[in-house]
């Protein structure tokens, strides 16, 4: 499966579970944060990431460092802020799609790799890695 898709979701991977007579749901949650702590595969119990299962963890570290370090310069251009917008546009351009894209973002997002971190009541972030070592005066 990891071939064909960098990441399911949970129901999918219950479905495998009930293949290997497991079957029970906290059981197969179990499993993959077992999983997880092994690097088998990439789960984050969190709001909007419990349900994706990345199988596929180089995928995933493309992606963040397509954001992260190809763009670096313009990131901290900008301060060490960069717009949801960038980021899709970005992801678009390289080829990950829709569903893709918003199960990415969520991690770079400090409940999950802790790289950046959602300016409130914005669609802005920043991460503290790209900021200027100069203090600001104010």
């Amino acid at each position: 499966i990891k071939k064909k898709k960098p990441f399911i979701d949970m129901e999918k991977f219950s479905e495998i579970c009930a293949k290997y007579e497991i079957t029970k749901e906290e059981v197969q949650l179990r499993l993959c944060k077992r999983m997880h702590t092994l690097g088998i595969v990439l789960y984050f119990d969190t709001e909007t990431l419990s349900d994706t299962i990345f199988l596929n963890q180089q995928w995933v570290v493309d992606a963040v460092y397509s954001i992260l370090s190809v763009h670096e310069k313009s990131i901290k251009d900008e301060g060490g802020k960069f717009t949801r917008a960038f980021v899709e546009t970005t992801w678009e351009k390289e080829g990950y799609n829709k569903t893709a894209r918003s199960k990415l973002l969520p991690l770079l997002l400090k409940d999950s790799f802790e790289l950046c971190y959602k300016l409130e009541d914005t669609e802005e972030y920043i991460a503290p890695q790209l900021l200027s070592s100069q203090t600001p005066s104010f």
